[in-house]
Order: structure tokens, then sequence, then C-alpha cells
């Protein structure tokens, strides 16, 4: 498994690596063609942009800091952001993994860090003298020049030891994310199933390991604060600074096996090994479905139906908690088309964006909620984030293709208790998502619980099962 995992991370960068570089030049290639057609064109589009970025800006800086919530604030609050979550399971005595800040991080120090994805200097040149051809006012009031190249390399010497020590004092055993995703590696590592510690990372050679948001030089770790999905994520609409936290690497108290759908049909094809985890869906306060998290190697049995309902009812407590304290979750893909539908005629607005907006209101409690089985600990909170909407958001897991429809285009129907993917589905093939048969699958509440009263039976054999 090390060296399946030590490729896996190896590919992981590889891929990272080119997505940037694709970034660039696509950045490159859409600015040559908006600035060599006509000015008014290239106007319009770019007070646009000016307009969803000072929109988005304006948003997330609305949305309720932790301390605000633990000081009894309504509004709205990051749906993202898994400090928010830890605060609410606390109060609605949920038992959450705890996480502790390590580093907060403004965006302008993180451009300083992440010199990967800057672009590069003939592109910028490039785009200047477009913007300064098609709209010079922009840059007759640009800012005046900033720290000089020497100041810029002592923030950016001083950042790189802060990562360095932000580590100095975390236990092997403990895995870093930031507030509102885990790392890039993790994902790879966990949907491949070749990890199982947070020990476990990607050995490029003795001096070097990537782990699970970490980057180990010679014997000293630092933050892998260049980590593509931690950048990216960070990027799609929050407020301007990253925190990066440490958790403590909880064992899974069961695990499920199987063929690994991301190696199928490749030479690397084999097993993998997942942990037991689980995802609510909330809209509007109310749980409506609680699906396996890694849904290709779920289970149909009374234990797993009797975790996936103990999982609903925790996400439960926790929706009520933010409720009773007057707080909605926010997510920014909805705020945005929620803003801009608000400004057209009705006509000029979809049927598709109308349902969703109304289906997810500003002010509700809509979300998804994951919980890990831990052993000797029983289900506890892992994290919190968007609802699954139309336009994005949190993944249906083994959800996925459940009455998908033309009307509801990705979206899938989150609603009873889905215990393994439906047969035929792909989860990378959205062509597959759609009509498969739930039987078997996807359970009803009624069913799910006449299903876990089996498990019941089985702790105590004197306890009589329905139906016996």
């Amino acid at each position: 498994m090390n060296d399946i995992r030590t490729l896996i991370g190896k590919l992981n960068v590889v891929a990272g690596q080119r997505a940037i570089g694709r970034k660039a030049r696509q950045i490159a290639g859409q600015t040559a063609k908006l600035f060599a057609g006509p000015a008014d064109v290239a106007r319009r589009t770019v007070s646009g942009i000016a307009e969803v970025a000072a929109f988005v800006e304006a948003e997330a800086g609305s949305w309720l800091e932790p301390e605000e919530l633990a000081a009894g604030q309504t509004g709205g609050f990051d749906a993202c952001d898994l400090r928010h979550w830890l605060f609410l399971a606390e109060a609605a005595g949920v038992p959450a993994i705890p996480a502790r800040t390590i580093l907060s991080l403004h965006e302008d120090d993180l451009a300083l860090i992440d010199q990967k994805i800057a672009v590069p200097e003939h592109i910028g040149a490039g785009l200047r003298r477009r913007i300064a051809k098609a709209m010079p006012e922009i840059l007759e009031t640009a800012a005046p020049d900033g720290p000089s190249p020497e100041e810029l390399e002592i923030r950016r010497h001083r950042l790189g030891e802060a990562l360095y020590d932000a580590m100095d004092e975390i236990p092997s055993g403990w895995m870093v994310r930031t507030n509102i995703s885990g790392s890039s590696m993790l994902k790879a590592f966990a949907g491949a199933g070749v990890i199982e510690r947070s020990e476990d990372g990607a050995t490029f050679d003795k001096d070097l390991e990537v782990g699970a948001g970490w980057v180990r030089h010679g014997n000293r770790r630092r933050i892998d604060a260049t980590d593509t999905r931690f950048v990216e994520t960070f990027a799609s609409g929050h407020k301007p600074v990253i925190h990066y936290l440490a958790r403590p690497w909880m064992e899974a108290a069961r695990r499920a096996e199987g063929p690994d759908p991301h190696r199928h049909g490749t030479i690397f094809a084999g097993k993998g090994s997942w942990p037991c985890e689980w995802r609510v869906f909330i809209e509007n306060g109310r749980v409506t479905g609680v699906a396996s998290y890694y849904g290709w190697a779920g289970t149909v049995t009374p234990e797993s139906a009797a975790r996936a309902l103990e999982a609903a009812d925790l996400g439960q407590r926790i929706a009520d908690a933010a409720v009773a304290r007057g707080l909605s979750a926010r997510f920014m893909g909805l705020e945005v088309m929620r803003h801009f539908a608000a400004r057209r005629p009705e006509a000029e607005t979809s049927a598709k964006t109308r349902s969703a907006l109304e289906r997810f209101p500003r002010g509700g409690v809509n979300c998804t909620l994951d919980f890990l089985e831990v052993k000797g600990r029983g289900l506890m909170l892992l994290e919190g984030g968007p609802a699954h909407t139309p336009i994005g958001g949190g993944h249906p897991c083994a959800f996925a293709g459940h009455r998908v429809t033309k009307e509801t285009g990705a979206a899938c129907s989150c609603e009873g208790v889905a215990l393994r993917l439906m047969d035929g589905i792909i989860l990378a093939d959205p062509e597959t998502w759609g009509g498969g048969d739930p039987e078997g699958s996807i359970l009803g509440w009624e069913e799910a619980r006449a299903l876990a009263a089996y498990h019941e039976k089985e702790k105590d054999p004197e306890r009589e099962a329905p139906g016996l």
C-alpha cells in the first residue's frame, strides 16, 4: 500500500501543477481575446467581474466569526467553515473531533507563499498593455507601488518560517486542514482507500514526504500552504483570512473494503479500505437524508442502517441548535445567484433558478454534516459544508444519480437513507447519473428503521426484531 500511496501522491502533485499551468494559460488566452476586441465589450466584462467581486467581498464580510456566534449574535455564517460547526456541535451536546488553529494568514500573505500560481511576468506585462489601451483610467487610478523586492523577500522568509514553527508542537498523529477544507493529498489518499493514519504520506525521497496537509523536509514538518485544494477552495468566496487547523487523527471503528473505482481498469487496479462515514443532508433546518460517504463501499446491513439513523439524529440536533440561535448557513454560490436574480425581471430568471432559491432560502439552515464512526467513541462530527444544490455545493455521495432529471440538472434527490450507490452509477461520470434503481440501495426512513431493529436484535438476542 505504501507504493500505491506514493504513486497517488506523486500523481496528485503533478496533476496540481498541470492544473495551475492550464489556469495560467487560460488567463492569458482569455485576456488576449477580451482586450483584442472592442473596448466597450472589454469595459462591460471587466465591470461585470468587478461587480461580482465587490458583492462577494461584501457578502463574506457580513458573515459572522466563530467568536460572534459564541457571543450570541444572530445572522449568517460560512457553511464551509469547520470552526462554526464545532461550536454548534458543542452547543448541541454532539461529540466532535476537535481542532485548534495553529496559524492564520491573510490572502496577501498567501500570495507571497504560493508563487506557483502567480501569473508569469510576460503574461502580466501583456495584460497591463491591453488594459492600458482599452481602459486607461484603471491604471491612472491604480494604487501606488507596494513594498520593495527586498521587503517582500523578508516577508516571504518570515512566512516560510511561520509555516514550520506552527508544526513544531503538533504531534505526528495529527493532520492539518484549513477552516474551509481538507488538502488535495488527503482527498486523493482517502478516495483511493490508501490512508489509515495521519502519518501516511507520499515519500518523494528520504528528505521529502507529503502528507495530509503537511510536508516533511528532513526531520521537520511545515504546513502545506501551497496545496492546490487549500488555495482553490479559499479563493471560492470566503473571508480574506485563511486559518490552518490541526486535528488528532481518529481511528475508524469500522472500515469497508472493496475494489477501488478510481483505479478500475488500470494497471493499478486493486482493493482499498475506507472508514465508515456518513453525510447528513439538511434543508431549512430539517434532515432530509443521510448517505454513506464512500457509497461504492457501502453495505446494506442492520448495523449500517442503525449508524445512518444515529447520524441523522445527531445532525438534526446540530441544525436545531443553529435555528434556536437565529443562525443561517450561507453558501456563496447561492448568494451570488440570489443577488443577481433579484435585480432581473422575474421572466428573465429560469424556473430552475427560482426553484433553487425558494428551496434554499437565505435565512435557512441548509447544509451537509459529516460524521465518522470512531473506535471507542461512537459517531463524531467530522465537518460541515454547504447543501447539495442544483448549482453545486455538497456532494450527494451515495445519493448520486438518485432521481436526476433534466429539470434538476446535476442535483440529486437526497431523501431517505442511501446505504450504497445504486448499481451502474459511476461517481466520476455524471452521464450515468440517471435511471438508477434505488431498490436495495436507498431506503425510506421506515425501511431503514425496520432494518436497524435487527441490529438491536443482534446485540440483544432476547429482544424481538420486527416480523419475528
